[in-house]
């Protein structure tokens, strides 16, 4: 009676190391999965920042406050304007206009920098 008491305790502790096993292997393997994921995605977020600042074609050091007060809220881009306009800001379908627009020649090249900096609400004493 003990030696069949035995080979079922044996069996029973082969299989938990062997499920002890495959489970660290798969948390193993689900841990390398997700940190390359994440790795991935703050390389993609620094390689964006890292573009949109080349973008800028700027020296001067105040760019990065910009870039840090906007959390990176900053785009580039390059535009061919065709006819002579001004430059206006289209959000969710409504055009802002500025009291002194930008005027764009026409055939020209620009560069258009757009940053969004959130502004915290005014606290009334």
């Amino acid at each position: 009676m003990s030696t069949e008491v035995s080979k079922i305790e044996e069996i029973i502790k082969n299989n938990l190391e062997e499920e002890a096993r495959r489970s660290i292997d798969e948390l193993v393997k689900r841990t390398t999965a997700e940190t390359q994921q994440a790795v991935d995605r703050i390389n993609g977020v620094y390689g964006s920042a890292i573009k949109t600042l080349k973008k800028l074609e700027l020296t001067d050091a105040t760019i990065f406050d910009f870039f840090q007060k906007t959390n990176g809220n900053i785009r580039v881009v390059d535009v061919e304007n065709k006819w002579s306009s001004h430059l206006t800001i289209n959000i969710a379908g409504n055009i802002l206009l500025f009291d002194s627009p930008i005027p764009l020649k026409e055939k020209t090249r620009y560069k258009v920098i757009i940053m969004a900096m959130e502004i915290a609400p005014e606290v009334q004493a």
